[in-house]
């Protein structure tokens, strides 16, 4: 083999070894920076709909008007 094939051939092998080793160090770091974020910032709890139907006290003609237009638009 001719020392400029077998050159390359070193040359190809490093490198693609270089892309690989970074590319799983990337893998490993985003786990654990997304395993630190889940454990250090908790999901925050939904709401139901009752409560916030509740918290905005939505007025009653307010939702008379509302119920329908929705019957309304239901209405073939």
């Amino acid at each position: 083999m001719s020392p400029i094939l077998s050159e390359g051939l070193n040359l190809m092998a490093f490198g693609m070894g270089t892309v690989f080793i970074f590319l799983n160090i990337l893998i490993i770091a985003t786990f654990l920076m997304s395993a630190a974020v889940e454990r250090l910032i908790p999901k925050p709890v939904p709401k139901l709909a009752t409560q916030e139907l509740e918290a905005a006290a939505i007025d009653s003609t307010l939702l008379k008007v509302l119920t329908a237009a929705i019957k309304e638009r239901k209405a073939p």
